[in-house]
């Protein structure tokens, strides 16, 4: 059985009764990542300088060096007679660093009047070289450092990362929460928010979030979003976005789903999950295919009122759970590909044994992405050359339900394909 919980920046699920990342592994990851930081750097420089064209004007700058110093040796000759080759070559080189240079020692001058000519026309061509050449070097270096400032360095090496879209005014508790519940390493997060400096490198500084990448922007925007590498993610979160005070509820929502659409070109298999805050806006993000599930916050908070009215108690036992107090906790579990075809109770002989104590309250189906299911279709009917079961497959994949609650099922439900444990499991309290 593996869980569907994961563990960053491993991918999930990860196996119940094997350490994804045990504390030995985790020390030794991060040594030869500082180890290999100074070649990263070397590495992301020499990128950069291509890129901006800096080794473009570099070359230039050699050519225009090399043809100085044999226009110099050939037409300043009478100079060069007694010299060696060497003595030559490194003269004429010298003169021509030193003029292209605009130092101009003096040391060494043309002495006939079509060396003088020479000089004033490599004197003009090479004002325009070093300036070329300092103005790209500049506005590479200067490029350089707005993309730090905002977190985008590295952040296209991320994978099998935890990729969290947007801002909350408690960002430090949220992220403290999830870090905590999932047992996900800091250094396998990726935050993406359009937020102040100031208010990034304060979270940045909070000693229980060391590690964790903060990269400033608008997550919603497809040309910044993709550079994080959103296609190689475990697990995607978007939330109800709260950067803005001035944003209503309607534009916190439209742009949860505008980055949903963004999503929904690049993510085929990493988890996503969507907070909003207007339930009307459900039906939007469910026709991205990408969200998996979706979270409500007021609807939860009117639904415990409701029950609180009937049932006393309730609301404090299901604190207890969503905050992982009292020696239990909500978790989910992949069921092996054998249990397909079986029940309820050989699931839960299976818990017993493997999970001891482990109370299963219900199943989620259907838990896996839309294009996965997609794929699999279209490959089952291409067995066959059967085009009405080609077109029933896609047909039924089109309309079936995503990470569909069957809560406490009966002992004798068949379990599908793609099926979730849902249990309360014993923890730490």
């Amino acid at each position: 059985m593996q869980s569907a919980r994961a563990t960053y920046p491993v991918r999930f699920p990860v196996s119940l009764f094997e350490p994804a990342r045990t504390e030995f592994g985790g020390r030794t990851v991060r040594a030869i990542e500082r180890a290999v930081a100074p070649l990263r750097s070397m590495r992301d420089m020499a990128r950069l300088f291509s890129r901006e064209g800096v080794f473009f004007y570099l070359f230039m700058m050699m050519v225009l060096v090399v043809a100085g110093a044999a226009l110099f040796l050939a037409i300043e000759s009478k100079q060069q007679e007694g010299l060696s080759l060497i003595d030559r070559l490194v003269k004429g080189n010298y003169w021509s660093v030193v003029t292209l240079a605009s130092v101009g020692f003096g040391d060494i001058t043309p002495q006939t009047l079509a060396g003088r000519l020479m000089t004033i026309v490599f004197i003009l061509a090479s004002i325009g070289a070093v300036a070329m050449f300092t103005a790209t070097l500049t506005s590479a270096l200067t490029a350089k450092k707005i993309r730090e400032g905002r977190g985008l360095t590295h952040a296209k090496d991320y994978s099998d990362h935890l990729l969290i879209l947007g801002w909350k005014k408690d960002m430090a508790g949220l992220l403290e929460d999830v870090l905590s519940y999932g047992e996900i390493d800091p250094h396998g997060v990726v935050v993406v928010a359009d937020v102040a400096a100031e208010i990034a490198e304060d979270l940045g500084a909070h000693p229980a979030l060391a590690g964790i990448r903060i990269i400033r922007g608008q997550h919603y925007s497809e040309d910044f979003l993709k550079l994080v590498n959103p296609a190689a993610a475990a697990a995607i979160i978007i939330l109800a976005d709260e950067s803005s005070v001035y944003s209503g509820e309607s534009e916190i929502d439209s742009k949860t789903v505008m980055t949903a659409m963004v999503l929904s070109k690049y993510v085929r298999t990493g988890h996503v999950v969507a907070e909003i805050l207007d339930p009307s806006f459900e039906p939007y993000l469910r026709n991205t295919k990408v969200v998996d599930e979706i979270v409500f916050p007021r609807r939860y908070g009117r639904g415990f009122l409701r029950m609180s009215a009937g049932a006393t108690g309730i609301v404090n036992a299901f604190n207890a759970l969503v905050e992982g107090r009292g020696g239990a906790r909500v978790a989910t579990y992949r069921l092996p590909d054998e249990t397909v075809g079986k029940t309820v109770d050989d699931v839960r002989d299976l818990l017993a044994r493997e999970k001891p104590g482990a109370l299963l309250i219900g199943l989620v189906e259907n838990a896996s992405k839309y294009y996965e299911r997609k794929t699999e279709a279209i490959r089952e009917a291409q067995r066959t050359p059967d085009m009405e079961r080609l077109v029933a497959n896609l047909q039924q994949v089109k309309m079936f339900e995503n990470h569909l609650p069957r809560l406490n099922p009966p002992g004798s439900h068949v379990i599908q394909p793609y099926t979730l444990a849902v249990v309360i499991e014993r923890g730490e309290g």
